[in-house]
């Protein structure tokens, strides 16, 4: 293994777990909690409101993630954050699954939390892309670049 690649695999998880620290963190300073959703919609939101801390920090762990890493490849970087962000949410919704609750579990509740559980590590993926391209565009010589004539 190169020096370069065991520094951002290094980087890759660190960010990772600095990022499940900032939830934690998040999840007390936003006031996440005392909404009323009302009927099925409402169920499937409430779920997908209690993921938005996981989905912030998820945004600030890519974007770091391709700042300090090799700025020619940071899909391939962030495709390993967002595989330790859907093990760690899937892990984070079989926790709520399993738990016992008053009433038993719903569609709309089940719903909401797989897109609760999505959601950032699809938005990792996004970043890459966004990245990716917007390299892809910095890397076209000033000479070749297309030319409208509008």
């Amino acid at each position: 293994m190169k020096k370069a690649m065991a520094r951002n695999v290094l980087l890759t998880v660190g960010t990772w777990s600095v990022a499940e620290t900032l939830v934690w963190l998040l999840s007390f300073l936003l006031p996440f909690s005392g909404f009323t959703f009302r009927g099925d919609l409402g169920t499937v939101l409430l779920w997908v409101w209690l993921g938005v801390p996981h989905l912030l920090a998820a945004i600030i762990a890519a974007n770091t993630l391709v700042w300090v890493t090799d700025r020619q490849r940071p899909l391939s970087w962030l495709l390993g954050l967002s595989a330790l962000f859907l093990y760690s949410e899937s892990m984070h919704a079989w926790r709520q699954l399993r738990r016992p609750w008053h009433e038993p579990h719903t569609v709309p509740d089940n719903i909401g939390i797989a897109i609760a559980t999505i959601v950032p590590a699809f938005t990792c993926l996004v970043i890459g892309i966004w990245w990716k391209k917007r390299l892809a565009r910095k890397d076209i010589p000033i000479a070749e670049a297309p030319r409208s004539d509008c």
